[in-house]
């Protein structure tokens, strides 16, 4: 499943898992969980760093809360939109 948003929550962030809400257009907003110990430290980085009202596609299963009976979303990867750019090398030092 993919779903591109808005992060609706401050991500929580804990020692093995992370979770925030992401909001597709006119949609009732989903939670959004990370489990930081199976996937890259990038992920764990993106979330931490994400704030209310950034753009995100989030790619992952959609499954039921154990703890609550409530579908969400179990994060696979995160694009951002966003790319790198390096600065070119000086001709000069």
């Amino acid at each position: 499943m993919q779903i591109t948003g808005t992060i609706t929550k401050q991500p929580i962030v804990k020692e093995k898992i992370i979770f925030t809400t992401i909001k597709e257009d006119n949609d009732s907003p989903i939670q959004a969980v990370l489990f930081r110990t199976s996937r890259p430290q990038a992920l764990s980085n993106i979330l931490i760093n994400a704030k209310v009202e950034d753009k995100v596609t989030i790619i992952g299963r959609l499954e039921k809360n154990p703890q609550n009976n409530e579908m969400q979303i179990v994060i696979d990867d995160i694009d951002t939109g966003q790319t790198a750019t390096i600065a070119p090398m000086p001709d000069a030092f």
